[in-house]
């Protein structure tokens, strides 16, 4: 193998690891928003359930 052939060889592997970790950050991208949302969701059930308890009655 000359050092064109180690080059290119590597130029792929590292093409390759891109893809991946793009694949991935997208993945986890998705996976944040969903879990803000169900933060978001349960903050205001706890906000709702501290005014049922808490609240003037």
């Amino acid at each position: 193998m000359d050092e064109k052939d180690i080059l290119l060889k590597t130029t792929e592997g590292l093409n390759a690891s891109i893809a991946s970790l793009s694949a991935t950050n997208k993945d986890q991208s998705e996976q944040i928003k969903k879990l803000q949302e169900r933060v978001k969701e349960l903050t205001a059930r706890v906000a709702w359930l501290n005014r049922q308890l808490f609240g003037r009655k």
